[in-house]
């Protein structure tokens, strides 16, 4: 409950606040102490909106968070990804697909995943991220739900490995570095969570996403980053699986990748 309060606009907080005596972070506070205790935690998750006009100006450097008010998830994304997309869908589809998505997007998130002031430093709320892959998978898929977005993403990761992520994962020596190194960069995509590996086989590893409020079908957005990593790195049959999920009730999100055993000396000399 306390989750969703702290996500609420601020205004309809403190109409709430009669009725909050009994949530966790309230009990034995005065109404005005539980008030700022609630705005403290909601000014954490919303650093932006809740600013006057005149303090946003006073803090420019601020990083901006496109997020809906009615948004329960919270995790937001750098817009870098979905700017990759669109780049993706207009050299592939051309303005005809930008229209074609578009018209499967609800009309204020297609205002914002089409912003011309949106950059890719900007914050973007996962939710939308997520939407704008299935918009594209409803437009251009083929039947298999998920297989369009899929094959996008893949060949985002394909297109960038050698330039964007070349300094990150050039000296990576197995799969498992290449997934340990991608865990590390966790926090700079997203604004909350960590995201550990955890060593299952030689050929096999946990991905673990911790502290992070994610939607349902997330995962359409990192399975396919995950195995295209791998297949960029040279690892063989690379395999992601989705087996927790905090959209479904559990405790973190976790995801197990598995790979065919590969000599690095074959890779290094192909």
């Amino acid at each position: 409950m306390f989750k969703q309060i702290v996500t609420m606009p601020f205004e309809c907080l403190k109409r709430t606040l009669p009725l909050l005596e009994p949530a966790r972070g309230t009990r034995g506070l005065g109404s005005r102490c539980a008030l700022a205790c609630l705005r403290r935690r909601w000014t954490q998750l919303h650093p932006v909106s809740i600013l006057s006009k005149s303090r946003q100006a006073s803090q420019p450097n601020q990083p901006r968070y496109l997020v809906p008010k009615w948004v329960v998830h919270v995790t937001n994304v750098k817009a870098l990804y979905v700017l990759q997309c669109r780049d993706f869908i207009l050299e592939k589809h051309g303005e005809i697909g930008i229209e074609a998505v578009k018209a499967k997007l609800d009309p204020k998130s297609c205002a914002q995943l089409y912003s011309p002031t949106l950059v890719a430093s900007d914050w973007i709320d996962v939710n939308l991220a997520l939407e704008h892959a299935l918009a594209y998978d409803e437009a251009f898929g083929t039947g298999i739900e998920g297989q369009a977005a899929e094959r996008m993403l893949a060949g985002l990761v394909a297109k960038h490995y050698t330039v964007m992520y070349r300094s990150v994962f050039a000296q990576a020596d197995s799969p498992e570095a290449v997934l340990e190194k991608s865990s590390r960069l966790w926090r700079r995509f997203y604004d909350s969570g960590d995201s550990v590996l955890i060593a299952q086989s030689p050929t096999s590893v946990i991905k673990r996403v911790t502290n992070c409020d994610l939607p349902a079908r997330h995962e359409i957005l990192l399975l396919p980053y995950y195995e295209e990593l791998l297949r960029q790195w040279g690892a063989r049959d690379p395999l992601a699986r989705h087996t927790k999920c905090v959209a479904r009730g559990a405790e973190c999100c976790e995801t197990v990748i598995s790979w065919r055993r590969t000599s690095f000396s074959m890779i290094k000399g192909a």
